[in-house]
């Protein structure tokens, strides 16, 4: 049906690339997600939606390069993009040990959208990497409570269990368990905490 869409305008184009992508990506077809927007960006080389998904895709796939140059190209063509901040402030805390230079993207991030929850979770995250424990529960404990997605249920269950708030973290999951119960991330980190009567 997307196919046979014929665009009005550039922002049709774009919205019908997204919408393909989206679809793909949902069932799990991320190197078909991938070459989409390849195909997309090439067509519409530096649309910024565009270099987003693809960096949301690149980090889910762990082609980091790719992603990294997607976040930093579009920070340079949309400066106050706070989700382009995290998305590879994030990225550095959680895959890399550039745990300085990711802190400074979420920090940017979070002085330009100091509620959003995704950024909090990652400014608990980075904290929490770089062994400040109670500063890691404070923002993920506000990131939780202003949006209870599975994966700051990883991440605040992860840091509860550490510090010795082991029913409380369970509590956590179990709560987004019931919401997701297939969901990945959450998923690992349960089993790789609670595995061994619970020793990490």
């Amino acid at each position: 049906h997307l196919a046979e869409i014929v665009p009005d305008s550039v922002e049709d184009q774009v919205r019908i690339y997204l919408a393909h992508e989206e679809l793909l990506r949902d069932a799990g077809r991320l190197e078909d997600a991938y070459a989409l927007l390849n195909a997309a960006l090439a067509d519409l080389p530096d649309d910024a939606e565009l270099l987003y998904a693809r960096g949301l895709i690149t980090a889910q796939m762990d082609i980091l390069d790719v992603h990294e140059r997607d976040m930093r190209r579009l920070i340079e063509l949309k400066p106050d993009h706070a989700h382009a901040y995290n998305a590879l402030g994030y990225t550095l805390a959680d895959r890399t040990t550039r745990y300085e230079e990711a802190r400074a993207l979420i920090e940017k991030a979070l002085a330009l959208k100091p509620d959003d929850p995704f950024i909090l979770d990652s400014m608990g995250w980075i904290l929490f990497r770089q062994g400040d424990n109670q500063g890691a529960l404070e923002y993920l404990s506000r990131a939780w409570a202003i949006y209870p997605d599975p994966e700051v249920a990883a991440h605040y269950g992860e840091v509860l269990w550490v510090t010795g708030n082991e029913e409380q973290a369970r509590v956590v999951w179990d709560e987004a368990l019931d919401e997701d119960p297939n969901h990945d991330i959450l998923n690992e980190t349960i089993e790789r905490l609670t595995r061994n009567g619970g020793n990490q």
